[in-house]
């Protein structure tokens, strides 16, 4: 699709700066993954994907987890076995322009354990972004091949003024005698996509989700929090930092 993943390119990383701790945090992952280090309920999982799309390739893989609403897939035979898997990380990573704002190591183009002062006890690295450097706002691109959604997944336009608790049984109506559903709602018709994957304008404006994975299972409801205060914290949408 021209993006391994979607925040890389949907101008995700110029709209929003980590925190010292968020990138301190992810650094510290990566490092430890590059070191072989691996979530035991994930296992040899190669590829994932949210639970809302379908990707051409997941039928022609092992699907090994689901953790939360992400789904986890290993390749087939031999290239999903553990021994595929003994080679040591060779290192040499590209000098990426966007990445510039968080790392002086991309900035330079040199290689980052020359640059980049190292964790405590992990591999060289930088705990912080660099406050002085700015860069231009990225025009939003978004991969070369969308489609329409499944059939099970509903992008839809909620009406702020029927009530927020008219949501759920209009998702309800829509996932009615469906297994796995789920409904994605705004209140902003400007930033309401038909197609995935959805823009980042529009990802930071969504209202509203239904999620439900069988017929009579129960289903999870999230709210865009700023728009529809809720009592309970854990309905509301995890935003981006």
């Amino acid at each position: 699709t021209g993006c391994q993943f979607t925040f890389t390119c949907d101008g995700a990383m110029t709209r929003r700066r980590p925190s010292a701790e968020a990138w301190g945090r992810v650094r510290r992952i990566a490092q430890e993954a590059l070191n072989g280090r691996t979530e035991p309920r994930v296992g040899h999982a190669t590829h994932y994907h949210t639970d809302w799309v379908q990707p051409v390739w997941s039928p022609r893989m092992d699907k090994i987890a689901a953790v939360n609403t992400h789904l986890f897939f290993r390749w087939r035979g031999r290239w999903g076995e553990p021994a595929s898997f003994a080679a040591r990380y060779a290192g040499g990573e590209a000098a990426m322009a966007k990445m510039a704002m968080l790392s002086p190591a991309h900035g330079s183009g040199l290689a980052a354990a020359a640059v980049d002062p190292p964790l405590p006890g992990i591999a060289p690295a930088i705990l912080a972004p660099p406050a002085a450097l700015v860069t231009p706002p990225a025009r939003e691109r978004l991969p070369d091949q969308s489609a329409l959604p499944d059939a099970d997944v509903f992008l839809i336009l909620v009406t702020a003024a029927a009530g927020s608790e008219s949501f759920v049984p209009q998702a309800q109506r829509l996932c009615a005698g469906r297994g796995y559903c789920k409904v994605i709602g705004w209140t902003d018709d400007r930033r309401k996509p038909d197609r995935l994957p959805m823009p980042g304008i529009a990802v930071d404006a969504i209202s509203f989700t239904f999620t439900r994975s069988a017929v009579a299972g129960p289903a999870t409801t999230r709210w865009n929090c700023a728009e529809f205060p809720r009592a309970d914290p854990a309905q509301c949408l995890r935003r981006g930092i």
